[in-house]
């Protein structure tokens, strides 16, 4: 079980990083956002694999980003 969330984990990381990178050459606007983003949703719906973020690290970046509710 816990190898599965760690295969996850670095997928998600590894697809965030690589449309991060590919919309920062492109010039978009928030590419660290808008990149990962856009290629995690469209890695999970191209291989029907779930993304996995544990809620620690989910609401760090969320406070990073400055939109964390408390």
């Amino acid at each position: 079980m816990q190898a599965n969330k760690t295969q996850r984990l670095i997928f998600t990381f590894f697809v965030a990083a690589i449309g991060g990178y590919i919309f920062s050459i492109l010039n978009m606007p928030l590419p660290w956002v808008l990149g990962a983003l856009t290629f995690t949703f469209i890695a999970q719906g191209l291989l029907k694999r779930e993304a996995y973020i544990p809620t620690p690290i989910k609401n760090t970046s969320f406070i990073i980003l400055g939109i964390y509710r408390f």
